[in-house]
């Protein structure tokens, strides 16, 4: 709500508070729950009217990179990358959910390509950067050898997979954006220790 209301000084407030929940609620919501949260939305601001959203550059963007992958300009994909783009500027860890087949990889793809391309053009919004992605399938090894592990015989750490991404992924001070995507079937096992790393203190 913040970075919004800095973004629109004159905009209403309650517009502004209405759009901050949207934003960080709805894309987490399956097509039946989004009716009832609008109707709770409602009862909250009563006759707030919310004008639309226009995402000019980064949705142009969106569409010629599907253009570009051959893939077909469905309104509701586009807007799924869009939510995409909305849910990681206020989580560091965000998580695409579907079944095999509905296009989670492609989102990201698609949202990476539209932000590297318009950071070539010179956008001036600093939210656009080159985007990177170091990709791994969280199920084909084990879990030491995703996170790393703690050696009890000899005291000493081995990093795993995902953390020499990450550290690699860090270790880089440009102003690029880096993504460690887990692209692969979720278990209770990998995903419960990617909550803990995940933490909002960021300590790991």
């Amino acid at each position: 709500a913040g970075s919004l209301k800095r973004a629109n000084p004159d905009l209403d407030e309650s517009v502004t508070l209405i759009r901050a929940l949207q934003d960080s609620n709805i894309p987490k919501f399956l097509a039946d729950d989004v009716g009832l949260f609008r109707c709770i939305i409602s009862d909250l601001f009563p006759g707030v009217v919310i004008p639309g959203q226009d995402f000019g550059a980064l949705e142009v963007a969106i569409k010629e990179c599907i253009d570009i992958a051959g893939l077909q300009k469905d309104a509701k994909f586009v807007l799924k990358v869009i939510q995409f783009f909305e849910t990681l500027n206020v989580r560091f860890g965000v998580m695409l959910v579907g079944p095999t087949g509905s296009g989670k990889t492609e989102n990201y793809r698609m949202l990476q390509a539209a932000m590297t391309r318009l950071r070539e053009q010179g956008h001036e919004d600093e939210r656009y950067q080159t985007t990177h992605t170091y990709i791994l399938n969280p199920k084909c090894i084990k879990m030491g050898e995703l996170y790393g592990e703690y050696n009890l015989l000899t005291n000493e750490w081995t990093d795993g997979l995902a953390s020499t991404l990450i550290r690699q992924a860090v270790g880089d001070t440009t102003d690029d954006k880096k993504w460690v995507m887990f692209d692969g079937p979720v278990d209770a096992i990998w995903i419960e220790n990617m909550n803990t790393v995940l933490d909002d203190n960021k300590k790991l």
